[in-house]
């Protein structure tokens, strides 16, 4: 079966949805389906052979790969390749080709809704929201499948999508990162930071919706108590105002405190959980949190905005080290003009140590158990299970 898995690009650990597609094309591939990564360029790439991913655990991830501009690029796409399935990964105001392909015969089109639905649209409005039909754009979808429950209600009752009240649940592949001492000690010499400082890390991109300059002033007002402490932040400076970043820490007078590390392979995954004393995030708006819950999984400290699933999750965990705090700006569409807002934190909303009734590896799914789920739900069983029982 060919399938198009259409979503953002397959680049580092700063996208969680880009992970989530990786482990979609891995499952379909490793189940001897033809998967081809398709997504939005500013470019019109020609179809072609190459490599999807160099920077996960799977270096031999190569699959055909095509970017589309538009309509017309859209309806070549889908000509070139003739799938009998779409995968669509990412926001439906990004899946403006669906109703395009609605007419096509043989495809099954599937909508993974990875973010949040309440809290995007509750706390951050979309900047095509007077021009966005929700309820409509969705209703051109076979089947949409929420990542966590917050989102099924959002979706259910919020926006009466009445279909998916039976929607299997499947939240995102969570990893758990191979952390020893050793590699805490190297990535602190790479980072030039000394050995006696506490780290502080977010890993992200850098977008309105994250709000990394709310996180360097939450740090500067809450969390700088002592001057050898840092921030490490672990994002691409080459997309969505990566650059800002750096100014704004000048301007708020940290630079010398916080540390940009644009290397997101795998060895520096490994390197900050080892050597990170305590993951701190402060989005305006979130998903599911993947870095978040991959910090957990390991047991350490979290501070967090408590919006979306995380305050609904946080209250079921036991021996778990949360931290939540209210944020109460909202976003802003620049970012770099934001550093003379105050943060506005007010008293921290709750902590959470032994309590609730789940372990974190009880409600987080593994990426076996991500691709399992997936596979079942689109219906693209492993073809040589199929021939085997014939």
């Amino acid at each position: 079966m060919r399938v198009i898995v259409f979503g953002h690009h397959i680049h580092g650990h700063v996208s969680g949805l880009g992970w989530v597609k990786y482990n979609i094309i891995k499952a379909l591939k490793d189940a001897e389906h033809e998967p081809i990564s398709v997504f939005n360029s500013k470019m019109d790439v020609a179809f072609q052979e190459g490599i999807c991913s160099e920077e996960r655990t799977d270096k031999e991830l190569k699959i055909p790969y095509m970017g589309v501009t538009g309509a017309l690029s859209w309806e070549n796409a889908v000509e070139t390749i003739e799938p009998d399935m779409v995968i669509c990964v990412g926001n439906p105001e990004h899946s403006w080709f669906v109703p395009l392909a609605k007419s096509l015969k043989n495809i099954k089109k599937i909508y993974w809704y990875i973010s949040e639905a309440k809290t995007i649209n509750r706390y951050v409005p979309s900047r095509d929201e007077k021009y966005l039909d929700l309820k409509k754009v969705m209703s051109y979808y076979d089947k949409i499948i929420p990542a966590t429950e917050i989102t099924k209600q959002a979706l259910v009752y919020d926006m009466e999508m009445s279909n998916l009240e039976d929607a299997e649940i499947i939240t995102p592949p969570v990893w758990k990162w191979n952390t020893s001492k050793q590699k805490e000690y190297d990535y602190r010499e790479n980072a030039r930071i000394p050995l006696d400082s506490k780290i502080f890390f977010c890993i992200t991109n850098n977008n309105e919706r994250k709000r990394l300059d709310q996180l360097m002033i939450y740090f500067k007002e809450k969390l700088l108590t002592k001057p050898c402490k840092r921030l490490v932040i672990h994002t691409s400076l080459d997309i969505e105002g990566g650059y800002d970043l750096v100014a704004i820490a000048a301007r708020l007078g940290i630079g010398g405190n916080v540390v940009i590390n644009t290397e997101n392979t795998v060895e520096a995954m490994e390197g900050i959980f080892s050597a990170g004393n305590t993951f701190v995030n402060m989005p305006a708006a979130e998903g599911y949190g993947l870095p978040y819950h991959e910090a957990l999984l390991l047991g350490t400290k979290c501070i967090h905005s408590g919006i979306g699933h995380i305050l609904e999750e946080a209250p079921l965990l036991k021996g778990c080290n949360i931290e939540l705090v209210e944020a109460k700006h909202p976003y802003f569409y620049k970012i770099g003009n934001q550093v003379w807002y105050s943060i506005g934190t007010g008293a921290m909303i709750k902590k959470y140590g032994r309590k609730g009734k789940y372990t974190i590896e009880e409600i987080i799914n593994t990426p076996e158990q991500f691709a399992k789920k997936i596979l079942n739900s689109i219906g693209a069983t492993p073809l040589k299970n199929e021939i085997d029982v014939k």
